[in-house]
């Protein structure tokens, strides 16, 4: 049965790696020594005669370096599948039926756009697209509907970056050994939603019909004062013409 064996140094570092079968009757040198098990990864693997196995024999400096090009690598993969879970799309219920929306970098663009023209009370309702078991359906959305969608798209993108920039890059920071770096990966199942609070006093629409409430009271005002004015000149008239009587 072919094994696998790796010539070591005087130090116990390897030299080169060699297959024996030695049940067959392949000499082993003395200087070979079975190979560590494959689920183990050295950056420099040296054996130790005496206890009769395989250690690390990198210092701590290289160890460190090479953790932080792990570090810096796996960011990128991170960040990237980050993109690409945002990009994906999400689900959101509507009318009691589950959809799935559309939310590349057009579709971002779309919901943002027409989010403005809701909140200007420009249109009334829109034909949008969404999936249901991967067929296109075509949903007639009023604001009310069209804001929740809106605000799914939202939540969606904002749990991916929350998973990305709030739980990954803390643990790869923290991470002081390869092993431990490298037992970090994306999971997508761990993206937890995200508290996001709407606040519905301050929208586009809130602030402009205050200002309409505020606008109307002033004008209330100025009109309650120049009839107040107009009463007191009256009154004053009436007083002045008493008194040359």
């Amino acid at each position: 049965m072919l094994k696998e064996y790796a010539q070591i140094d005087e130090n116990g570092y390897v030299l080169e790696r060699y297959v024996f079968d030695i049940e067959n009757g392949d000499i082993l040198p003395k200087d070979c020594r079975p190979l560590w098990h494959p689920t183990v990864r050295f950056c420099k693997p040296k054996y130790n005669d005496v206890t009769k196995s395989w250690e690390e024999g990198a210092d701590t400096t290289f160890l460190q370096a090479e953790n932080e090009k792990i570090k810096t690598s796996m960011k990128v993969t991170f960040s990237k599948k980050c993109q690409e879970s945002i990009l994906l799309g999400f689900e959101c219920e509507v009318n009691g039926t589950v959809y799935h929306f559309a939310y590349d970098q057009e579709a971002q663009l779309n919901f943002q756009s027409t989010y403005l023209l809701f909140e200007n009370n420009m249109v009334d309702t829109i034909m949008w697209s969404a999936q249901k078991d991967n067929e296109k359906v075509r949903l007639s959305l009023g604001k009310a509907l069209f804001t929740k969608v809106y605000l799914a798209g939202v939540k969606h993108k904002n749990n991916c970056l929350s998973y990305y920039h709030n739980t990954l890059l803390p643990l790869l920071q923290n991470a002081t050994t390869i092993e431990e770096t490298k037992k970090i990966s994306w999971q997508s199942e761990n993206i937890n939603d995200q508290l996001l609070v709407l606040d519905e006093n301050n929208t586009i629409e809130k602030k402009l019909q205050s200002i309409d409430a505020t606008q109307t009271e002033v004008g209330a005002q100025k009109e309650y004062n120049a009839q107040l004015e107009s009463t007191v000149l009256e009154l004053a008239d009436m007083v002045l013409l008493s008194s040359l009587m």
